[in-house]
């Protein structure tokens, strides 16, 4: 449930900055926007995913049971204010490393597949397949760091010295 609601605030964020897009195109012009209308639009998925960022530490404390939805929501708001700036990274790695990966399999996958294998009818599923599962791959920094900060005792344990 919290993943949809998540995912929602995301869509209502993602609605909300295409309004703002909109008002700068009619100001500015399109001739003069889209220039940078991917980077807006990078920028823009990047701002709404950090602001939704601050509910990730839900689906942990979820999972740890004994918590409510709308106590878990409100205290990983809680539990994210301080850390905004590595929530942001968070999120940028997580983008940036999604899309590496994502294009990285496509191009590697181009030149390692044989071109008669390339114009099969089932390549493109093939790789589409791989793709996700190697964009999924360099997810777990996202996850792990959402998971410390659900647990801030944990997170002040890994920053102890070893004995």
């Amino acid at each position: 449930m919290v993943a949809l609601i998540t995912f929602c605030v995301f869509l209502a964020g993602f609605a909300l900055s295409e309004f703002v897009q909109s008002a700068a195109v009619r100001v500015v012009g399109w001739r003069r926007f889209s220039r940078f209308s991917y980077a807006t639009s990078l920028i823009t998925v990047v701002t709404v995913a950090s602001l939704v960022s601050w509910l990730g530490a839900s689906i942990p404390l979820l999972v740890r049971g004994n918590t409510k939805l709308s106590a878990a929501l409100k205290r990983s708001v809680e539990l994210s204010s301080g850390y905004e700036g590595a929530l942001f990274l968070l999120v940028v790695e997580s983008i940036a490393g999604t899309l590496v990966a994502g294009y990285g399999t496509f191009y590697a996958l181009h030149l390692l597949v044989p071109s008669t294998l390339r114009h099969a009818a089932w390549y493109g599923w093939a790789v589409t397949l791989v793709a996700v599962l190697a964009s999924a791959a360099v997810e777990p920094p996202l996850f792990i760091g959402l998971s410390l900060l659900a647990d801030p005792e944990q997170l002040n344990a890994s920053s102890l010295p070893s004995s």
